[in-house]
């Protein structure tokens, strides 16, 4: 997850990592219960919604520290 932030903050400015995170925080209950279904665990609903808020704020959050401290190197998103 690291890895995938850490290229995400690469590729994408800091505007477009932020607009794509806001898009994950509001379509992040359709994906707990997609969890649910494809899971087929006896784990319910609030424990894949924590799931995926961990996962999409480990992606994003090290998209945005990556982001900002290639915005202070000077180096632009390849985007």
């Amino acid at each position: 997850m690291i890895g995938v932030g850490a290229v995400i903050g690469l590729v994408l400015p800091f505007s477009a990592i932020r607009n794509k995170y806001a898009l994950m925080l509001l379509v992040m209950p359709v994906l707990a219960l997609v969890d649910v279904r494809l899971a087929k665990s006896n784990r319910g609903f609030f424990f894949w919604f924590r799931a995926c808020a961990f996962e999409i704020c480990t992606v994003f959050g090290t998209a945005a520290i990556c982001r900002y401290i290639l915005d202070v190197l000077k180096i632009g998103a390849l985007v």
